[in-house]
C-alpha cells in the first residue's frame, strides 16, 4: 500500500485512510445522533465518534487511517460502514480497501536457451525410429 501525508491526520495514511476520514468528515454528529460539544477544529465525526459506535477503541481507528492495521474483519467494516452511512458502492470500495483482491501470477517467458535447447532435442528424436518396448 502506498503510504503519503495527508491534512486528515496527524501522520502518514493510505488510501484506506484517505477514504475514511473523507468520509468522517461529511457526516455531522447530529447526523448520527451524537450530541457535539466543545469546539470543532475539523468538520464532521472526531476519532472517537466513529471508534465508539463501531466497538473499537480511537487508536484502532487511527492506526486504520495510517495504514498501521489491514486486519479489519468483516464485522468491523460492516460497522464502520454502517456508522459512516456509506452507499452500496462505498462499501463495497471500502471493502476492497480492506481486503484488496490477490495480484495475478505472471507468467515469466521461456528463456530463449531453453528454447533453443528444446529445438535441438526434438529435432534429434526426428531422427530416431518410433521403438516398442515389451512387445
Amino acid at each position: 500500500m502506498a503510504t503519503s501525508f495527508s491534512v486528515y491526520t496527524d501522520g502518514p495514511v493510505t488510501e484506506l485512510g484517505e477514504f475514511l476520514c473523507s468520509r468522517r468528515d461529511r457526516i455531522t454528529p447530529e447526523a448520527t445522533g451524537i450530541n457535539s460539544y466543545g469546539r470543532r477544529r475539523v468538520p464532521g465525526l472526531r476519532r472517537e465518534e466513529l471508534a465508539h459506535p463501531v466497538g473499537v477503541t480511537v487508536t484502532y481507528v487511527t492506526r486504520l487511517e495510517q495504514g498501521q492495521s489491514q486486519d479489519a474483519s468483516d464485522v468491523i467494516i460492516g460497522a464502520l460502514a454502517r456508522a459512516l452511512q456509506l452507499d452500496s458502492d462505498e462499501r463495497a470500495h471500502l471493502y476492497a480497501l480492506v481486503h484488496p483482491a490477490p495480484k495475478e501470477h505472471i507468467r515469466q517467458r521461456t528463456p530463449a536457451i531453453a528454447k533453443a535447447g528444446a529445438e535441438r532435442l526434438l529435432h534429434a528424436m526426428g531422427t530416431c525410429r518410433p521403438r516398442s518396448w515389451g512387445a
